[in-house]
């Protein structure tokens, strides 16, 4: 801990708790003499996690020092790639070194310099040794007899992958079938209810195969067979015979906000979870799997720019797939524009065609920076003006641009925040797919509006059980087993209601039939009124018009209802158990008490959103620390015309040192003028000669990208200040508007100045 740089004082405070436990041995059933122990780690202390990835770094460093020996120099995979002698997997290593005596004696002693530091032992009985093939026999027996590891032999699995594919991937992924059916055998289906099996799809069997999908491409027949294991369990069987699967699993796998349930479909889950590994590579490309994917695959080049190569390694092959889907989602954030191409790379930051749509001259230009002023780091108007059309002019007026000379960076278009995210791709590889197979069947387009995500979003979110909230889905979906259903799927030939004759719908189970009549006359006349009055004939409008007419409450009531109806009806037709409408009634009204009285048991004082209600705006303004100014930054937004920064002074003891107002056009989003209000802090602390200062902000989401490094729109905005920042000794925190009164006002009165800066 010393050669790492740690304080004496905090050695000392660490090897005291290690110490200040006793130990006993049981010999034969008899209690030895207690003893303290003087290192180690011991299970189950706190402190030990922390203190074994001391010790790892430690034999990391003893591996690294013998690096220079030709022995233990380890392997390179290329010319130019970095050497590895040691791979660390928590507490499973992995050590290179040349197969001769000499090697394996440096190894050993290696390894008995660290057991003896860190009390730590070496278990030869699960450790194994793996030999080149050229390796001959009585080298491998001199090495044996060294290291006393006993098993010479390459695992099939490591880390739970497998440790070589060969030339069937089906095989080497078998496992993955058969993990996945125990875990769903387990199960007793007609125990849960459908709230139930959704929680456990996934959050246990769709989590089976993710470790694999996260390295490896599966074979699209493995990935069909995964789905259709969950599509099985999920309908479930009876006596050997599958049950009818009444939603199409591609209406499943669509996310709630479009219409379906959340599940994964394996094979596009599995192409997010390879862009996650491209979008790591392209982050961080001094990492160790970076530099040597590169000097192996792409020397002189990006990830960007990679090909598949002539005799690419499987993990290559899933990689350049997941960059391949990376690319779709991925945009530049502009900082100087010397880096972003205008036609060949996404800058443009709107929901569809990330790249200009056209151009209105033949003398294109080529980069970014070709159309910014320098002087004055704004767009130049009147080339962009000549350049592009105007429907792209005007987005690209709305990109804010950095007065400092900072880099290009790439974000990910589909996540506020730029970073990417394995939930956003794969809900853009199922836009993908359903806008593909609607121009293949000839529809102008599949996607679901915003209108009606927001739809689904608050039919989910209504405050009822989990299998109420299932049977509303299936209701909107059109897949109840009504006669109608059931006659067009060929289940049936009769068509009339099992209670009345009637001809049968959902229409007619859940509001015509004489049962349902008689219980809706029970409940409140303002949901009565409305469904007399609402005649849609779809499932899915008719609900979404009830749950925007209704109030919550009377949403809940009208949801507890339609579904003890229907379960009334399955009784009645099914189990000869017939109840009246009053038993009905009587019991939603029960139902509905119950979950009233579940929501009145919350603490009070907590808001739905989860925070403190209005007391955190009241919060009196913090002081700074000593000898610290502190600037309050606010902005203000004129939609369709641009904003305004503003900046206000002050000192420790709140005397006034001056103010700022930036009135800026084009840009009116109000997340990228509280990043441009932070950044023009800083220029009035320039301005002011001031070195130690605080920035307070009342939009707690910048003040969150600032410290965590954003890649969102405002991401170029959140570099520069990041780097400007570090010539000061400043912070920037959150505080509410209330304590923010001069800042918000002096913004909204620069809306009325003329652009550019005021002091």
């Amino acid at each position: 801990m010393l050669k790492l740089g740690f304080t004496t004082r905090w050695v000392d405070i660490v090897m005291n708790l290690v110490s200040s436990v006793n130990f006993s041995v049981l010999f034969n059933g008899k209690k030895l003499e207690e003893f303290k122990p003087s290192r180690g780690i011991r299970q189950g202390d706190p402190l030990s996690p922390y203190l074994f990835l001391l010790a790892a770094e430690g034999l990391s460093c003893l591996l690294q020092s013998k690096s220079e020996s030709s022995n233990l120099s380890g392997i390179q995979v290329a010319a130019t790639a970095p050497p590895v002698n040691h791979l660390l997997f928590a507490d499973d290593s992995l050590l290179f070194f040349k197969a001769n005596g000499m090697g394996a004696m440096e190894v050993n002693q290696v390894l008995d310099i660290y057991c003896q530091a860190s009390g730590q032992r070496i278990n030869y009985a699960k450790s194994s040794i793996f030999f080149s093939k050229g390796v001959p026999e009585n080298i491998r027996n001199e090495i044996n007899g060294v290291l006393h590891v006993p098993n010479e032999t390459l695992n099939e699995k490591y880390l739970g992958m497998p440790s070589d594919i060969g030339s069937s991937k089906n095989g080497a992924f078998k496992y993955l079938k058969d993990r996945l059916w125990s875990r769903i055998q387990g199960w007793i289906e007609k125990s849960l209810s459908t709230a139930g099996k959704e929680v456990l799809v996934k959050a246990v069997a769709q989590a089976v195969p993710v470790y694999s999908m996260s390295c490896f491409k599966l074979p699209r027949g493995l990935c069909e067979h995964l789905n259709m294991l969950i599509r099985k369990f999920w309908w479930g069987s009876k006596e050997g015979h599958r049950k009818p699967h009444w939603v199409s699993w591609k209406d499943m796998t669509q996310p709630k906000g479009m219409g379906g349930l959340g599940f994964k479909d394996f094979e596009l889950f599995n192409l997010a979870m390879l862009a996650r590994q491209a979008w790591r590579l392209l982050q961080n490309p001094d990492s160790l799997s970076a530099r040597i994917l590169r000097s192996v695959y792409h020397p002189g080049s990006t990830i960007l720019e990679a090909s598949l190569g002539s005799h690419p390694s499987q993990i290559w092959r899933a990689i350049i797939e997941g960059r391949d889907i990376l690319q779709q989602g991925l945009i530049k954030r502009i900082g100087n524009g010397q880096n972003t191409s205008i036609w060949t790379e996404n800058w443009l930051p709107r929901d569809e065609m990330l790249r200009p749509y056209g151009c209105m001259t033949e003398n294109l230009p080529q980069f970014v920076s070709v159309i910014i002023d320098p002087t004055t780091a704004t767009w130049n108007i009147q080339r962009v003006r000549e350049a592009f059309l105007p429907m792209d002019v005007k987005v690209i007026t709305s990109i804010p641009l950095c007065t400092r000379n900072i880099t290009d960076l790439w974000s990910w278009h589909f996540e506020k925040n730029g970073q990417f995210s394995v939930r956003s791709a794969y809900n853009m590889l199922v836009s993908t797919r359903n806008r593909r197979e609607a121009w293949l069947n000839g529809n102008a387009s599949s996607s679901t509006n915003t209108a009606e995500q927001n739809e689904w979003k608050t039919l989910w979110k209504t405050q009822v059980p989990g299998k109420i909230r299932m049977f509303l889905w299936r209701l909107s979906k059109h897949s109840l087993p009504t006669e109608d259903v059931r006659t067009h799927r060929h289940m049936s030939n009769f068509v009339a209601c099992g209670l009345c004759g009637a001809p049968d719908s959902w229409r007619h189970s859940l509001l015509e039939c004489t049962t349902s009549r008689c219980t809706w006359a029970l409940v409140e006349e303002e949901i009565g009124h409305l469904l007399v009055r609402n005649s849609e004939p779809k499932a899915k409008q008719w609900l979404f018009t009830q749950m925007e007419a209704l109030s919550h409450a009377h949403f809940v009531k009208l949801a507890v209802t339609l579904w003890a109806i229907w379960s009334a009806r399955r009784k009645s037709i099914h189990e000869g158990i017939f109840q009246s409408p009053q038993s009905i009634f009587s019991f939603t009204t029960r139902f509905i008490g119950e979950l009233e009285s579940i929501k009145e048991g919350k603490p009070a004082g907590i808001s739905r959103t989860g925070g403190r209600g209005n007391l955190q705006r009241r919060t009196r303004p913090r002081a700074p620390p000593a000898n610290h100014a502190k600037l309050h930054v606010d902005a203000a937004v004129r939609p369709g015309r641009g904003g305004s920064a503003a900046v206000v002074c002050r000192d420790a003891e709140g005397n006034y040192l001056g103010s700022t107002a930036l009135v800026v056009q084009g840009v009116d989003d109000p997340m990228i003028l509280e990043a441009i209000a932070c950044r023009e802090a800083l220029c009035a602390a320039e301005d002011l000669l001031l070195q130690s200062f605080v920035v307070t902000s009342d939009a707690k989401q910048v003040v969150r990208d600032i410290a965590e490094g954003s890649h969102g729109k405002h991401g170029a905005i959140v570099h520069e200040i990041k780097a400007r920042s570090t010539t000061f000794s400043c912070s920037f925190i959150f505080e509410s508007r209330y304590s923010n009164v001069e800042a918000h006002r002096l913004a909204r009165y620069a809306l009325n100045l003329a652009p550019g800066r005021h002091v």
